[in-house]
C-alpha cells in the first residue's frame, strides 16, 4: 500500500493527471460516452471488462445472454486483430 498514491478528496480532484495511468484518459472518455448512451436509452444490456496494471474485472447488466455472448465474441476477435500477441 505504500506505493499507492494518495487520493485527494474534498474539493480537490479524485485523481490528478500525474497519477493517471497510460490509457486512463481514453478509458474515462469511453465510459462517459457509454454513460450518455445508456442515459439516452440506447442500451438494454452491457458487459464491461476493465483492467489495471495487475488485475482485471468483469461486470454486466441486462439479461440477453445470446446478444451478450455474441458481443463478447466480436470483442475477442477485435482484440486479436488490434493487439499483436508475441
Amino acid at each position: 500500500m505504500a506505493n499507492k498514491p494518495r487520493i485527494i478528496t474534498g474539493s480537490g480532484p479524485l485523481i490528478t493527471p500525474k497519477m493517471m495511468p497510460a490509457g486512463g484518459e481514453d478509458c474515462v472518455e469511453l465510459l462517459e460516452q457509454m454513460l450518455r448512451s445508456a442515459k439516452n436509452g440506447d442500451m438494454s444490456w452491457l458487459v464491461v471488462v476493465a483492467g489495471g496494471p495487475s488485475d482485471y474485472g468483469v461486470a454486466m447488466a441486462g439479461a440477453n445472454g445470446a446478444q451478450m455472448n455474441l458481443g463478447i465474441d466480436v470483442a475477442k476477435q477485435t482484440i486479436l486483430e488490434r493487439v499483436k500477441v508475441r
